[in-house]
């Protein structure tokens, strides 16, 4: 009866509430019990009342919401199953409302949030579809509401989401312009903007993302500027919000700031941005010690600083970030083994501790490091056999591992290196 529907439709909603508290004290267990009453009660509605939309509406945001729960318990396959789920159903929605702003602001999110996860383990291209469909939904609606703050942020993301993306893929003059829109969207919405917080962390990382390509592109200058202002942005973060996520992106974003100087030859500024990015990540991971993405960014921080030491010829402080490197993201592997950059990251970290250990001619460390990062990369294409570019990273290692091997009068090991390396080059299209 409607009568009986109000109350359990209200309860509803209470128990999805109280969920998002439980979020922000972290307790999942409790928050995932939660919404799993709220899931069964809005089932049965959408049941008995298909064609009610506001029940399907808060049954797409509970799939959302158990994905952020199942995230955080560190189940990604879960939360991505969910995601996919809120997505179905807000398409539904829109079927019989298709200018309801809410039901493609629930499309955009499930999207977003499944595409994170493609990218996040190896599928770029699958991931970009679900971006490129995140940003339609919203750009359908959000040019005839301006006023609409939540939507044109949820817009700027789909944008920003677009051109990490693209930059994965190489395609980098679509990520430039990717980036570049998420920037005009925000820029509309002005520093009075209710959100301006929320803002100010999402331009950090678009300026972050357009900086990167810029660099790629050889535009060194106006890189340097779009980094200072993604540091800018995220400094103000942090003094708002001095949380974990906070300092992880200040911490990228400095490190960003001194690669680019090492590449123009100022080696002392880009140590002095260097171990600033190190402090942060290491502030980072002292609030959340056992986070596989803190590990990975920190481990990341270590190796660019080890190459800014590298060329300034400190073999030891070259060799102890490098160390570091391999250590934390050695962690973040094991706790997050499906994300493929944490692997291909650990890989890379061996080679450039092999490199090192090779220039002052330490051949057989040399050998122990780059069959490492071959080991690494044999796991990675075992959890990923459909990815072409781990089989061309680890043809080229087995080729280096090999070279090596030659150099160091180890012809039989040379031999089962080179023989493997041509395997692999002959899976490449």
């Amino acid at each position: 009866p409607q009568d009986n529907r109000r109350p359990r439709f209200d309860l509803a909603n209470v128990r999805l509430r109280r969920a998002q508290a439980l979020e922000r004290q972290d307790r999942f267990d409790v928050m995932i019990s939660v919404l799993a009453l709220s899931e069964t009660e809005l089932k049965r509605l959408v049941q008995e009342c298909p064609d009610e939309l506001r029940y399907r509406l808060q049954l797409a945001l509970v799939h959302i919401e158990m994905g952020h729960a199942l995230e955080s318990k560190e189940d990604p396959k879960a939360a991505y199953e969910r995601y996919v789920r809120a997505a179905d159903v807000s398409r539904e929605v829109i079927k019989s409302a298709p200018n309801l702003v809410s039901a493609r602001q629930r499309l955009a999110s499930g999207l977003q949030a499944a595409g994170m996860h493609l990218f996040n383990t190896g599928n770029p291209s699958k991931a970009l579809e679900f971006f490129l469909e995140a940003r339609q939904a919203l750009a359908t609606v959000a040019a005839g509401n301006p006023q609409l703050v939540e939507l044109q942020t949820s817009l700027a993301n789909a944008y920003c989401c677009m051109g990490d993306t693209f930059q994965w893929l190489n395609r980098m003059d679509d990520a430039e312009r990717a980036y570049r829109s998420g920037i005009a969207v925000l820029d509309r919405l002005g520093e009075s903007s209710s959100q301006r917080r929320f803002n100010q962390k999402m331009a950090g990382g678009i300026y972050q993302g357009l900086g990167t390509v810029l660099m790629r592109k050889g535009v060194t200058d106006e890189a340097i500027e779009s980094f200072e202002l993604a540091r800018q942005m995220r400094e103000s973060v942090k003094q708002t919000v001095s949380n974990g996520e906070a300092l992880e992106q200040l911490a990228k974003t400095l490190d960003s700031r001194g690669c680019a100087p090492r590449s123009r030859g100022d080696l002392q500024q880009a140590v002095e941005l260097g171990e600033q990015a190190c402090e942060s990540g290491e502030e980072r991971l002292d609030l959340t010690p056992n986070s596989g993405h803190a590990h990975g960014a920190l481990g990341a921080h270590h190796n660019n600083l080890g190459l800014t030491y590298k060329a300034l010829g400190d073999h030891a402080r070259a060799a102890d970030h490098f160390d570091q490197a391999v250590d934390h993201q050695s962690k973040a592997v094991h706790l997050l083994p499906d994300h493929l950059q944490y692997a291909n990251f650990l890989a890379n970290h061996y080679c450039n501790l092999a490199g090192l250990h090779d220039k002052y001619g330490e051949l057989p460390q040399a050998i122990v490091d780059y069959r490492k990062a071959a080991e690494v990369r044999e796991a990675a294409m075992q959890r990923h056999p459909d990815d072409m570019g781990i089989v061309a990273t680890a043809a080229r290692n087995f080729l280096e591992l090999a070279n090596t091997q030659t150099r160091g009068g180890d012809n039989e090991g040379a031999k089962a290196s080179y023989e493997r390396a041509i395997e692999l080059y002959e899976q490449l299209p």
